[in-house]
Parts: C-alpha cells; structure tokens; sequence
C-alpha cells in the first residue's frame, strides 16, 4: 500500500519497530525501513530528511 503526503508533512512510525535501513536507495530517494518483527516491516520513501539511523527503536507515532 502506498500512502500519499504533501510535501513537508510529518511521516510517522505505524508501529514499534528497529531501523533495518536508513540510507539513500535509488527510486525511493532517502529510504528508511523499520522491522516490526513477525515478519512485517513498513517503509517510508522520498523523506525530506531521516531522524534515525540503523539499529535506533522507534515507538509508534514517533516523527520519523
């Protein structure tokens, strides 16, 4: 599923989750990915900027 926003919106975390990937990726611009666990990850694409690095928790809500 892809969810649009406007340009300079807020991107949240859906759920709690480790930063598998926080780096530029070609066609998605600056990328960062989070792994829930179970299997399930979420991605956030084309971030103006990223405020986490790999390895970093982030709670759901959390801007990221």
């Amino acid at each position: 599923m892809t969810i649009a926003a406007a340009r300079g919106a807020d991107i949240r975390a859906v759920a709690r989750g480790r930063v598998a990937f926080a780096d530029w990726l070609r066609g998605y611009g600056l990328l960062l990915i989070l792994d829930h666990g179970g299997g399930y990850m979420s991605l956030y694409g084309r971030c103006d900027a990223l405020n986490f690095s790999e390895g970093d928790w982030v709670d759901a809500g959390t801007v990221i």
